[in-house]
């Protein structure tokens, strides 16, 4: 849509851009847009209309950016396609930023938000009317998104961390308006908390066993309480959760011992690979090609340190 790689590929012409920036913008430059990066586009076309009016001043001076002039409708089309994208590129943030540890619960609310995002934008008779490209995109990435949302009902990773957070709980579903999937998800939950009870009883009940055997009163092996009952009572636990949900549960461990487990499983996913991948990439600046004789021990002592020092700091 905007030929910025002709503007950049010149010096001089980058230098006269330059120089048509106003005074807040001074150091900026626009940014191109990379396939592989996340929320790129939007963050090409926000730069472009924040520099709109260099770019404009550049184009009416120089005859080999003529054919690159943006008209009115151009720019319009433009700032109606950062609207739609600006949320989303708000909760890819949200989801792949490293300090914020932003888990796998939250993932079905990005899912719901995304697409209710986009079908009030095709829903609009107003873009409907002005911007049909833009719509038939947004329809597209409306498929693509509920394609990748019915992944999440084959496990029960996303409905048993979304119920272990405690602002979500067991009625998260019911709440958001998918009654007709709150049923199956919460049977999920339940199945999974089973698994727990079994490793519970696993751990406890020979012990027990044998104390109640040597005394001669069977009657007093101890009956483990199924989690069950632990879910029903944290359902109703009106607690505040606090600075996160992660800290929330370091607060339970009397209260709930093997829900604790539980959400520390669940919960330890993080929302998307992008912290870890941001990790891998740390490595190799670390660890350069001028530089490769450090051990494995040494370059994960490094890596640990570096992100302990930008978390604390």
């Amino acid at each position: 849509m905007i030929h910025f790689c002709t503007l950049r590929s010149s010096p001089q012409r980058l230098h006269r851009f330059k120089e048509k920036l106003p005074p807040g913008a001074k150091g900026l430059t626009l940014i191109l847009d990379v396939r592989t990066r996340w929320s790129s586009t939007h963050q090409m076309l926000a730069r472009a209309l924040h520099l709109q009016d260099a770019y404009v001043s550049v184009c009416n001076v120089d005859d080999d950016l003529t054919a690159h002039k943006l008209t009115t409708k151009d720019w319009d089309y433009l700032k109606n396609l950062v609207k739609l994208l600006e949320p989303m590129a708000d909760l890819t943030r949200q989801l792949s930023a490293s300090r914020s540890h932003c888990t796998i619960a939250h993932v079905t609310g990005a899912y719901n938000h995304m697409m209710s995002i986009i079908e009030q934008y095709v829903q609009s008779p107003d873009n409907n009317r002005h911007f049909p490209d833009i719509c038939k995109a947004a329809k597209a990435a409306h498929s693509k998104l509920r394609k990748y949302y019915s992944s999440t009902d084959l496990t029960p990773i996303y409905s048993v961390a979304t119920a272990m957070h405690p602002d979500y709980k067991l009625d998260w579903w019911a709440h958001a308006g998918w009654d007709h999937y709150a049923d199956q998800a919460v049977e999920m939950v339940h199945e999974v908390s089973r698994k727990y009870d079994v490793i519970d009883l696993a751990q406890e009940l020979p012990i027990a066993n044998n104390i109640a055997g040597t005394l001669g009163r069977p009657w007093l092996k101890p009956q483990s309480r199924p989690l069950g009952t632990d879910l029903d009572r944290y359902a109703k636990d009106d607690e505040p959760t606090g600075d996160s949900e992660l800290t929330w549960w370091q607060e339970q461990e009397g209260r709930y011992p093997k829900l604790v487990q539980m959400a520390k499983d669940y919960l330890a996913i993080p929302a998307t690979s992008t912290p870890s991948e941001r990790c891998f990439s740390q490595a190799r600046l670390v660890l350069p090609h001028t530089r490769n004789r450090l051990g494995p021990t040494k370059v994960k002592e490094l890596i640990l340190l570096e992100a302990w020092f930008r978390y604390f700091n």
